[in-house]
């Protein structure tokens, strides 16, 4: 996960050209009092920059989640970056992962 407390390394994966994902996956769970839609997106990476040497994939795996009781919506953009080649992660799997962190 790409940290927001990192301003540099982040500034990296969100200038990708995130439009041109075709494949989005989405997830919906309820639970805890809330309602939470995930999507990720995936694009394979090369020579993405020096922070990044082994990265092969960037993954963009927005969050929406809204309070059942209050009805208030938040929304988070979480980036990612993994050594996974697509062949082996599409973006499901991604966002599995990115859920367990």
């Amino acid at each position: 996960m790409v940290k927001a407390n990192q301003p540099n390394l982040r500034a990296v994966p969100r200038k990708l050209p995130w439009k041109q994902c075709r494949e989005v996956s989405r997830a919906r769970t309820r639970g805890h009092g809330r309602k939470e839609t995930r999507s990720a997106r995936a694009l394979t990476i090369t020579d993405l920059e020096p922070g990044y040497p082994f990265a092969v994939q960037a993954v963009k795996p927005p969050r929406h989640r809204t309070c059942l009781k209050t009805g208030k919506t938040t929304r988070q953009t979480v980036y990612a970056v993994t050594d996974i080649p697509s062949h082996q992660a599409r973006p499901a799997r991604l966002n599995k992962i990115a859920r367990a962190q």
